[in-house]
C-alpha cells in the first residue's frame, strides 16, 4: 500500500498518514510528490495501520483550522458524577492554563493571557459529562497539543481525559 493518497476534494491535493513527534498526522500538498520522493517516503501498511489504530485507541484527536476559524476541543467526563475541576492545558505553557474550572465557576485568573475572551466551554450545563471548549478565532500560535482533565466527586484526582492536537495552517489543502 502506497502511503501516499490522491484525493478530490474542492482542490486536488496530495496526503500521506504519518507519525510526528508521536502523533498521527496528515501531511498535505498541493501537487504530486515526485518518484524520488514516494520512494523515500514508502512504508508498510501495517506502519499505517498501526498510525491509525494508535490515533483511535489513545484518545488523540487531529484538527486542522485556519486562521480565523472556531474549533471545538472535545472532551468528556467518564462518568455523571458532579465535575469539579475541569483543566484544559497546553504544555509547552508551563503555568497558565487555555481554560479552567473549579468551585463551580470558570477561573479567569489562571488563564495564559493569549486565550482571554477567546475559550468557553461548548456546554456551560456540561451535560452527560461535555467539558468540550471552543477555541475562537484561531491563530498560528495556537498550534499544539491540548489536554483536557476532569475530577468528579468530591474526593477525586484530576484525570487525563483527551488529547488534541490542532495544527493552523494557511490553507493549503481545503477539505469539503
Amino acid at each position: 500500500m502506497d502511503p501516499w493518497t490522491s484525493c478530490q476534494f474542492s482542490v486536488r491535493c496530495f496526503f500521506r498518514v504519518e507519525v510526528v513527534q508521536g502523533y498521527c498526522s496528515t501531511v498535505c500538498w498541493k501537487q504530486e510528490p515526485t518518484p524520488e520522493e514516494k520512494m523515500f517516503d514508502k512504508k508498510p501498511a501495517s506502519l499505517l495501520s498501526l498510525c491509525f489504530l494508535v490515533c483511535v485507541t489513545e484518545g488523540l484527536t487531529n484538527i486542522t483550522a485556519e486562521p480565523g476559524d472556531t474549533v471545538t476541543l472535545t472532551c468528556r467526563a467518564p462518568s455523571s458524577s458532579e465535575i469539579r475541576v475541569i483543566e484544559w492545558t497546553r504544555p509547552d505553557l508551563k503555568t497558565d492554563y487555555v481554560f479552567v474550572y473549579r468551585k463551580k465557576r470558570f477561573d479567569p485568573d489562571s488563564q495564559h493571557p493569549s486565550f482571554k475572551e477567546r475559550v468557553e466551554l461548548k456546554d456551560s450545563q456540561m451535560k452527560d459529562g461535555d467539558v468540550s471548549v471552543t477555541l475562537k478565532n484561531v491563530t498560528f500560535t495556537d498550534n499544539g497539543t491540548y489536554e483536557c482533565r476532569v475530577a468528579q466527586g468530591q474526593t477525586d484526582p484530576l484525570k487525563h481525559i483527551s488529547t488534541i492536537h490542532l495544527r493552523v495552517s494557511a490553507g493549503e489543502c481545503v477539505f469539503v
